[in-house]
């Protein structure tokens, strides 16, 4: 395996365990899961994608792969809580049922890979997969808690008109 694709999947490694292991403690709403994961996700899934033909087996795992990433944020936006805090800031706190879909989701995907794959896993050919369903389960679950949750509009369009007030004057 080249040097190039251990280091890229350590890099991979370290950030999902340390942004997956922050879902059980609360975390001040930003726009950081909202939308600058998502566009990450697809910046990479883009970056990754085959130059030549995408064989059909992939395009077949990339479909399943996406549905189970649709259903998996869908459900984290459902198990994640939304409060607002004394100091008037809004969390949000996955907690253990949102690692538990995370780690069921990483070993499906382990599954639904190996099984389009012919036993085999080989990160380069798939990595545009991974990176999408990971732009999805942040998507979705951020689209969820979005619509749920007044106020996490209230508090990302109060950062917004903020960051433009410190930036005119």
């Amino acid at each position: 395996m080249p040097t190039q694709a251990i280091s890229t999947g350590l890099i991979v490694a370290v950030v999902l365990t340390w942004a997956i292991g922050r879902q059980v403690l609360p975390r001040r709403v930003t726009r950081i899961p909202f939308v600058v994961l998502p566009i990450v996700g697809i910046f990479e899934m883009i970056r990754y994608l085959p130059h030549s033909t995408i064989p059909a087996n992939q395009v077949a795992e990339c479909i399943v792969s996406v549905l189970l990433s649709a259903a998996a944020g869908l459900l984290q936006g459902l198990v994640t809580k939304v409060y607002t805090a004394a100091d008037g800031q809004v969390y949000m706190r996955g907690g253990w049922k949102y690692l538990m879909l995370w780690l069921g989701l990483i070993a499906t995907r382990l599954v639904v890979g190996f099984v389009f794959s012919g036993g085999t896993f080989h990160y380069d050919s798939v990595a545009w997969i991974i990176w999408i369903d990971l732009a999805i389960v942040w998507g979705a679950r951020g689209i969820l808690l979005y619509a749920r949750y007044p106020e996490i509009r209230a508090q990302l369009a109060n950062a917004s008109a903020n960051r433009r007030e410190r930036r005119l004057g």
